[in-house]
């Protein structure tokens, strides 16, 4: 009776355990079906045959784009043009009027059948061509590189916003999971509002008001144009080479402010006459200034 009993309990342990596991994986499916991240990554592994559409359009000075996956680039080339990159390039639609480039897809609705990523890449042939950029992305990345705009405005829900050579007077930048990239840029002035993406500003110029709820700031080799704020509820600021500035930092007690090797009390103030401040917000978060 007792072998008996032993390979009755051996049985349903075995069974709530194959229940469990299947459950597990189950569950992890639907997961990664209504995770737009994990979405992205699963068509990008995809193998999917890629058509390449070139043509030349008309001279403009404005770029509009409402897009739900393309990825949008914008550089330098030898001429106005612009390249799309996919199964079905004509799911994308790109025109001249006005003076005014408008790209845009049936955002969703485009892509109901699992069919890869897009890229669109712009090219004109002056870095001062385009004086504004605005538009949308739902989840592909905008890479501006190499161009002086006078005005930028952007949004992306799940795509990185990138900035790399760039000078711009104005820029408002947005994103809910999309992180920011600033490098090699001067932004005169800025206003970063993100959710959980973390702002990363390398070897560049700036004045910003910059926000991110659940993200990290790290700034590094960089230069405060003038008095800038930036602020985080849960994530930690790293800010490396900076010229010399002042600084006004804040944050929880349980936190630790670090500036230059030495530990200080939040909140903490260094002054340095006739300098632009960087004040530093967090409400959980470590700062390190080094």
């Amino acid at each position: 009776m007792k072998k008996k009993h032993i390979l009755y309990l051996v049985s349903i342990i075995g069974a709530i355990l194959v229940l469990a596991i299947g459950w597990q994986q189950l569950d992890s499916h639907h997961s990664a079906a209504n995770n737009p991240k994990t979405a992205r990554f699963t068509k990008r592994a995809k193998d999917k045959d890629e058509e390449t559409k070139t043509f030349n359009v008309k001279e403009f000075n404005e770029v509009d784009f409402h897009t739900s996956e393309p990825e949008i680039q914008i550089s330098q080339g030898k001429k106005y043009q612009v390249t799309i990159v996919g199964t079905e390039p004509q799911k994308i639609k790109a025109n001249v009027k006005n003076g005014k480039l408008t790209v845009s897809d049936n955002g969703e609705r485009a892509y109901k059948h699992d069919d890869g990523m897009y890229q669109v890449i712009i090219l004109v042939p002056n870095t001062s061509n385009i004086k504004k950029v605005a538009g949308f992305s739902y989840m592909g990345s905008v890479k501006l590189d190499n161009l002086n705009i006078d005005n930028i405005k952007m949004k992306s829900a799940y795509g990185a916003i990138n900035l790399n050579s760039i000078k711009t007077e104005n820029a408002v930048l947005k994103s809910k999971e999309g992180d920011l990239n600033l490098s090699n840029s001067i932004l005169k002035n800025g206003s970063l509002n993100f959710t959980d993406s973390n702002i990363n500003i390398t070897k560049s110029q700036f004045k910003a008001n910059g926000k991110t709820e659940g993200g990290n700031f790290k700034i590094k080799q960089s230069k405060i144009l003038g008095n800038s704020k930036l602020v985080s509820t849960y994530g930690d600021f790293k800010v490396n080479s900076l010229s010399k500035i002042s600084y006004d930092l804040k944050t929880d007690p349980t936190a630790k402010i670090t500036f230059f090797g030495d530990h200080k009390l939040s909140p903490f103030y260094h002054i340095e006459t006739g300098a632009p401040t960087l004040k530093i917000r967090s409400k959980y978060g470590n700062i390190k200034i080094f």
